[in-house]
């Protein structure tokens, strides 16, 4: 609307003008024709100081900061992309909450100090002239930043927001590196002291994670720009795990669940009992047993933030102990940990170790933060990570499943299949020893074979014939590998 308002009397200004001027001439009166142009020139230039002064955007400045402000202090904070969604929630809060104006498109200066000069941000003493060549508001770049596996949060990319926090009035400029494959940011804040600028900053992080949107999901850190060492938070939607579909000795489950669940649930009690409430468990067990679907039954019940880590996610493990303990409480979970935490000697991976060490014992008792270690070869992990309180507190075995589990396990992966008229009694003898993985393959293979034959029918039917066929095949076929992969006894 201003920018439909300036046009307007710019072209009523320059059409009078020269319209006067004609007029002048034609009626024969050059003296007056030469005092019009000059006024009308002088009008010209009288409005655009006056378009410019309430267009621009220093105006804005001096009211909000004061007529000192270019003695002001300029504080600057890089914005890792991890970081941009929350951040913006905080501008926008407290926009909403304390602001004065805005926000306001801006342009970028060249930037002159060295951390800005290669990332094409303006630099601490840049701000404050850009501001003072007051130029005009430009639109609002607006990028796109993942906040779910489906969903995206618009955060701005050059936008000055003008806050009062406690009072105290600040400048806020935001600028990202738009022309990189990376999201990252840079906020500048100008004040007119430094605890202005240092309480505007310390504000706007406070809120950003109060309002983060990871708190509460399960999520894990990848690296986005290997130049900078950005990080970029990835969400993972994981399919409900009902508790009736975990196959375990009671008391074991409860047992994991209290030292996980529970150790969330109770945190302050423990700690008004001068308990600490950080935590660490170790699940350990043959392959197969169950301690991945565990962990997703965990990373559900327990109702806090949650971040995985496997394979090559452990190069980013102190910026995810980092992130959890902004996020706390959260649970982390570092599954198959024995690829980093074998015993020293034997060990390609000690910087890790030793990191992984540093972070459990530097977040300190009264951290509301759970690890969460899996490993298929307890006997191979670090003494001092797996045997010392404080960093692994307890150790939990999961069994290979008993004739009860057994029989359960089959119940269970029977679904959608007609064994009703079968005598299942042998073959759950002849499983013992076998784990739920390959229980759970025995099934599936019976009822390929049963496929094969021609059955039909909902649920589908198995004969004996088809368990015998699909053992055969698992065993004799696939040797001593495939009983390594599904959990199965070796041969003696």
């Amino acid at each position: 609307m201003k920018e439909i308002v300036r046009t307007i009397v710019w072209i009523s200004l320059i059409a009078g003008g020269f319209l006067a001027v004609i007029i002048a001439v034609v009626t024969a009166q050059p003296r007056v024709a030469v005092a019009v142009g000059i006024g009308s020139v002088g009008t010209w230039i009288a409005w655009g100081f006056v378009s410019s002064y309430y267009f621009g955007i220093r105006r804005h400045i001096v009211e909000h900061l004061g007529p000192g402000w270019k003695l002001g202090v300029v504080v600057k904070h890089p914005v890792r992309t991890a970081e941009r969604v929350n951040v913006q929630a905080a501008l926008d809060y407290l926009l909403e909450r304390d602001g004065d104006a805005g926000p306001f498109g801006l342009g970028s200066a060249p930037a002159t100090d060295d951390e800005g000069a290669n990332m094409g941000y303006v630099g601490q003493q840049d701000l404050i002239q850009l501001l003072d060549g007051n130029p005009e508001p430009v639109p609002i770049s607006w990028e796109q930043i993942a906040t779910s596996e489906e969903r995206k949060q618009r955060c701005a990319a050059n936008a000055l927001y003008l806050l009062n926090v406690n009072d105290q009035p600040s400048a806020v400029l935001v600028q990202s590196r738009a022309r990189l494959a990376s999201k990252r940011a840079m906020m500048h804040i100008l004040a007119r002291d430094q605890a202005a600028a240092d309480l505007t900053l310390e504000q706007l992080l406070r809120v950003a994670r109060e309002r983060s949107i990871y708190r509460g999901r399960i999520i894990s850190i990848q690296r986005h720009d290997s130049r900078n060492s950005d990080f970029s938070v990835q969400f993972h939607d994981i399919a409900p795990v009902p508790r009736e579909s975990i196959i375990l000795p009671e008391e074991v489950l409860a047992t994991i669940e209290r030292n996980v669940v529970g150790f969330f649930r109770h945190a302050d009690a423990l700690k008004a009992a001068g308990q600490g409430a950080r935590h660490g468990a170790l699940l350990h067990g043959p392959p197969g047993t169950g301690k991945t679907l565990v962990t997703r039954y965990l990373a559900q019940a327990s109702q806090v933030t949650v971040l995985f880590l496997t394979g090559k996610q452990y190069a980013y493990l102190k910026p995810t102990c980092q992130l959890a303990k902004l996020l706390a409480p959260s649970l982390v979970v570092l599954e198959d940990v024995d690829l980093i935490a074998t015993e020293r000697r034997k060990n390609r991976h000690r910087p890790l170790l030793h990191e992984l060490m540093d972070e459990m014992d530097g977040l300190g008792a009264t951290a509301d933060i759970v690890f969460l270690l899996t490993t298929n070869r307890p006997e191979s992990l670090e003494e001092a990570l797996a045997s010392r309180p404080g960093r692994v507190d307890q150790a939990i075995c999961f069994p290979l499943p008993d004739l009860e589990c057994r029989r359960r396990l089959f119940a269970q992966f029977s679904k959608g299949l007609e064994v009703t008229g079968m005598d299942l009694g042998p073959l759950l003898e002849r499983t013992e020893g076998a784990s739920p993985a390959f229980i759970k393959e025995l099934f599936r293979r019976a009822a390929l074979m049963a496929i094969e034959r021609g059955a039909k029918g909902d649920p589908l039917p198995l004969v004996e014939d088809d368990f015998e066929v699909a053992l055969r095949e698992l065993l004799e076929a696939g040797g001593e590998l495939t009983r390594s992969f599904l959990g199965f006894p070796s041969r003696r």
